[in-house]
């Protein structure tokens, strides 16, 4: 007699003698939840410098300079270095003028103090005639005072001595030309308080005006300026003899320099 299983060649089975396999193959278990996956932490920073918000960019945030800044060349200025520097007690004007002279007008490099020696040795101008003398003394004596001056100084200084050398400053002169022409329209927009001030102007707008001369295609410059030097000189004040410019003063120092050269 053949058994149940030899029927038909089929083989039958009973649901109680073996397990049956559900759809998702793992025994009928439910499945295990899925770890949720960490996400990085939000990275976004309001901390940036002032450079990268403007070009939309993201800071580093390095200080005292972020790497954006030093590789364009930029002054780099973070949220926290204005609050501090508004909220930093400004020290009083005898302070400033006993204390370091800089702190008005910035730092300057040594590359800056090499221009400021050559003007005085050769770059400064040689008009009004017969003011040698007060370019390479009384001048420098009173520049630190004024930015507007100090960075016209400096510009002069610069072209010239590309001029003659071929150094590679004409960049520097140029800089120095556009801090000079900024700080001198601002201050022109107010009277002088002083003769010192008046004289820092027009000495300031005559050492841009002999800059011109050697700049490329700078003859438009050179009669701007010259334009600016007599505006600064038909001024009722400029008339005065305390002036280093007045007629008075540079006959006086003429005669000194010729009776120092017999």
């Amino acid at each position: 007699m053949s058994s149940p299983q030899d029927r038909g060649g089929v083989v039958e089975s009973s649901s109680s003698d073996s397990p049956t396999l559900s759809d998702g193959g793992n025994g009928g278990t439910p499945p295990l939840p899925r770890k949720p996956i960490p996400r990085k932490g939000h990275t976004k920073s309001r901390r940036g410098c002032f450079n990268c918000k403007k070009r939309r960019i993201k800071c580093n945030e390095r200080h005292p300079e972020c790497s954006h800044c030093i590789k364009a060349g930029l002054q780099c200025e973070y949220p926290a270095n204005i609050i501090q520097a508004m909220q930093r007690p400004r020290p009083s004007p005898q302070a400033q003028e006993v204390g370091n002279p800089r702190s008005a007008l910035g730092v300057f490099s040594m590359a800056d103090m090499r221009l400021f020696h050559h003007f005085l040795i050769t770059a400064y101008p040689h008009l009004p005639v017969g003011a040698d003398k007060i370019w390479i003394t009384a001048i420098p004596g009173f520049a630190h005072r004024y930015e507007y001056l100090m960075h016209s100084i400096l510009a002069l200084a610069a072209s010239h001595l590309d001029a003659v050398t071929h150094s590679g400053v004409a960049e520097q002169a140029i800089q120095h030309r556009i801090l000079a022409m900024k700080s001198l329209n601002e201050a022109l927009s107010v009277p002088p308080k002083t003769s010192c001030e008046r004289d820092a102007r027009m000495a300031a707008a005559l050492a841009l005006a002999f800059q011109s001369s050697h700049l490329q295609d700078g003859m438009a410059e050179f009669l701007t300026m010259v334009r600016g030097c007599n505006l600064i000189g038909g001024d009722e004040t400029s008339l005065r003899d305390d002036s280093i410019f007045s007629v008075n003063t540079l006959v006086l120092n003429g005669s000194e320099a010729h009776t120092d050269d017999i």
